[in-house]
């Protein structure tokens, strides 16, 4: 198995699947939506700006070992403290 990183979620996949979608981040490009503050705003008055550009950002993987990853799936979702 392995884990794939993106912001602050961990997701599970299997090897192929897992590198299928490293390979498929490798090439995305990155949007965003920015406000505009009001008194920033032009004549068209838009109170959002829209922006696509390269990826910039990094993500981690590795490899989860198969014992580890069945303690984990038994072990299911965390209660909330």
């Amino acid at each position: 198995m392995i884990v794939v990183d993106i912001g602050w979620n961990k997701f599970v996949l299997g090897r192929e699947d897992g590198l299928k979608l490293v390979e498929l981040l490798e090439k995305a490009e990155l949007y965003e939506e920015k406000y505009i503050d009001k008194a920033d705003r032009g004549e068209d008055g838009a109170d959002h700006s829209y922006h696509v550009y390269p990826n910039d950002k990094t993500f981690s993987m590795r490899l989860l070992p198969t014992q580890m990853y069945q303690m984990a799936k038994l072990a299911g979702k965390p209660a909330k403290s």
